[in-house]
């Protein structure tokens, strides 16, 4: 049996997958979601599962935002209405790229193609400081460039992203989202309130009793750290 997790923030799409597969006796539907925090919460779940079709948009988030959280042993199929991104699906290794309104031909295709492919652990790289990431937005969801962003700030129940070219973009993602999604040698959380990008720090001075105050460039005024954060973060930062 191919175990298959749905995720879709469309009920009806959901109801639309579980009535193609239905008609594949080797499918078991073992688990749904409509959003991405559902959707992390069954990714990461004692749930064994082989094959997730997988949309691009998502309330809380995007698809792609979930890849890391998916099993190295399972195959991602992704299931969207936006051609646009096919290309970034299979950057991470996606067994298929299915367009909406799904067929039955063009499902059993893409079903097809996971006997064709070794049953081993596929390689999802994790992202890295030069990739773009799928981020949404209060005005729409668009990709953002690592490189570009300067600081990401809490914002009550959003996060401000500050781009190097000064322009400003509120996002629906918390801190605690952002800081497991991130790469880690490249973005540190300096503060309760502040992430930033250590490759645009550009200087670092301290106070008449020695609290540090962070700059970067693109960004008009100085952070200053907490003590307890700026102790594990110093040494990433190879000019302090």
């Amino acid at each position: 049996m191919l175990r298959t997790l749905i995720i879709d923030d469309s009920p009806r799409s959901r109801s639309t997958l579980r009535r193609l597969l239905s008609a594949h006796a080797k499918i078991e539907i073992v688990g749904e979601a409509g959003n991405v925090a559902d959707a992390r919460d069954r990714l990461l779940t004692r749930i064994e599962y082989d094959l997730v079709l997988l949309d691009v948009q998502l309330i809380g988030g995007s698809g792609f935002d979930l890849v890391p959280h998916i099993a190295s042993t399972a195959q991602i199929i992704f299931v969207t209405a936006f051609e646009e991104h096919a290309v970034l699906a299979f950057e991470v290794n996606a067994l298929d790229y299915i367009l909406k309104p799904v067929t039955p031909e063009r499902l059993a295709a893409a079903l097809q193609r996971i006997e064709a492919r070794p049953a081993a652990p596929i390689d999802r790289p994790p992202p890295v400081a030069t990739d773009a990431l799928f981020v949404p937005t209060i005005n729409g969801s668009r990709f953002i460039a690592l490189p570009d962003v300067t600081v990401i700030t809490a914002e009550q129940n959003y996060t401000r992203i500050d781009l190097a070219d000064g322009s400003r973009h509120l996002a629906q993602r918390t801190m605690k989202e952002w800081e497991e999604l991130l790469p880690p040698d490249t973005f540190a959380r300096i503060h309760r309130q502040f992430i930033i990008n250590l490759r645009r720090v550009t200087g670092v001075t301290h106070d008449i009793i020695g609290r540090p105050q962070v700059y970067l460039s693109g960004y008009p005024t100085p952070l200053r750290p907490s003590r307890r954060q700026w102790a594990d973060v110093r040494d990433l930062i190879p000019h302090v």
